[in-house]
């Protein structure tokens, strides 16, 4: 990673921890894999605190993962608890923007306390103030595509359009609580269209999760009905969670987010 940093590939490093941040963090409890995926991990929320995406994906796993170090009481899992810890609280600061999001982070966190100096955790310079080595760096528009998968069209316009709309983009980049297979890499789309470096970029992930029933790969399709069925999906992900987690929290239809806060409707 500091080979491509030393090469200026920031837009390549981003797109790397979007991708991998949370499976990475969770391997953490593993002592097998702590010893090569901790400095990673760390390196990771250290150099992206322009855009708290990455952090904000960690922020589920953050207490089950310290508990279970704080229980395992070996040298590697509470050097790294506290590395942990050193880290959340000096980016929960640092975004203090989010404050409200971070309520029970903080309290669950309480009992550690972090080092003295553990503003030093975060760098000075993130990944995304640099400059990209690859060119070109953007379209002429500025924006980022997505390809083209065989007359997949159809989704493509659904995704750039849902991803225009602030409130409904601004939901899923910021939502930190049961994620889904779905929703996760949608976030992780959206992380990318805002901040690649790309021309074009591949929703195929999309395209594999929410495929509806009868859309032949290669056809032509209605944009519409596969709106509606993304919809469906995220929902009833989003039910089959909030039912495995005893929670209240859901998705709906109908051009609603999440019940929990305040509903927004796309005028469908």
């Amino acid at each position: 990673m500091k080979g491509l940093v030393v090469q200026g590939h920031y837009d390549i490093l981003f797109e790397v921890t979007i991708a991998t941040i949370e499976p990475l963090f969770k391997l953490l409890i593993m002592p097998e894999h702590r010893k090569s995926v901790g400095p990673i991990v760390i390196y990771m929320l250290s150099q992206t605190q322009s855009n708290p995406v990455a952090f904000h994906k960690i922020i589920p796993h953050v207490t089950s993962v310290v508990k279970y170090l704080y229980k395992e009481k070996s040298e590697s899992s509470l050097s790294y608890l506290q590395e942990i810890v050193n880290v959340c609280v000096n980016l929960m600061e640092h975004f203090s923007e989010y404050s409200n999001m971070y309520i029970g982070l903080k309290k669950e966190l309480e009992p550690y306390l972090p080092a003295s100096n553990y503003k030093q955790t975060v760098s000075g310079r993130s990944w995304l103030d640099g400059n990209s080595s690859l060119t070109p760096i953007y379209a002429s528009s500025g924006k980022v595509g997505l390809n083209n998968l065989g007359n997949t069209c159809y989704m493509n316009s659904v995704l750039q359009a849902l991803f225009m709309t602030k409130p409904f983009r601004n939901e899923i980049l910021l939502y930190d609580k049961d994620m889904t297979p779905l929703l996760s890499k949608l976030q992780t789309l959206f992380a990318l269209l805002q901040h690649s470096k790309r021309y074009s970029m591949s929703p195929n992930d999309i395209l594999n999760l929410a495929r509806p029933p009868g859309f032949l790969p290669g056809h032509q399709h209605d944009s519409s009905e596969f709106l509606g069925y993304l919809l469906d999906v995220l929902h009833e992900q989003e039910k089959t969670a909030a039912c495995s987690n005893d929670s209240k929290t859901g998705m709906v239809r109908a051009g609603k987010f999440f019940q929990a806060r305040k509903p927004f409707h796309f005028g469908l």
